[in-house]
């Protein structure tokens, strides 16, 4: 097996992540990714989300999903907070995360906790985000980048998807 993310397909598989608790996955999001040899163009990890978000003006965004690491790890999430624009969509979204250069990226330091960044787009949806140390309104980042990583990433919207919003989320993981 090499590997590659463009051979999706949706078999499940049974591994212990970091808590070593046995975790069931879709094989395609686990496997492909533990199996394929890291590089510097494989991102740290992976996201395989369902968003929902509006804005008019103000408005809010929720997000739920399973973050999968080079290792093998994952864990379950729920992201949510408000968003600034204009815009609306329910979808389903892939992202990458990779690490600012001088740090190396951990599911369990990194990913829960504040972020920032920018989604937008017809139909199809696009966005750029990084993680925010500081939870504070006043220190939130309006430019793109993160402090430890950044995360890029599509998404396919359901109904009508568009717009273009700036949101500020708090990330938990399921216990």
């Amino acid at each position: 097996m090499e590997g590659y993310w463009s051979d999706y397909y949706f078999s499940y598989i049974t591994y212990e992540g970091l808590t070593g608790k046995k975790e069931v996955v879709p094989n395609g999001i686990a496997s492909r990714f533990v199996e394929g040899k890291a590089s510097d163009s494989t991102p740290d990890a992976r996201v395989f989300s369902i968003n929902v978000s509006y804005a008019l003006g103000g408005g809010y965004s929720f997000e739920l999903g399973l973050i999968v690491d080079r290792q093998g790890n994952s864990k379950w999430f729920t992201s949510h907070g408000p968003t600034i624009g204009l815009g609306s969509g329910i979808g389903g979204n892939m992202k990458e995360v990779r690490a600012l250069k001088g740090h190396t990226f951990n599911i369990n330091k990194d990913y829960e906790g504040y972020s920032s960044g920018y989604s937008g787009g017809v139909g199809v949806g696009y966005e750029y985000s990084g993680n925010r140390t500081n939870p504070s309104y006043e220190n939130s980042d309006w430019n793109l980048g993160g402090e430890n990583y950044t995360q890029r990433g599509y998404s396919y919207g359901y109904g009508a998807d568009f717009g273009l919003m700036w949101s500020r989320t708090f990330t938990s993981f399921f216990r």
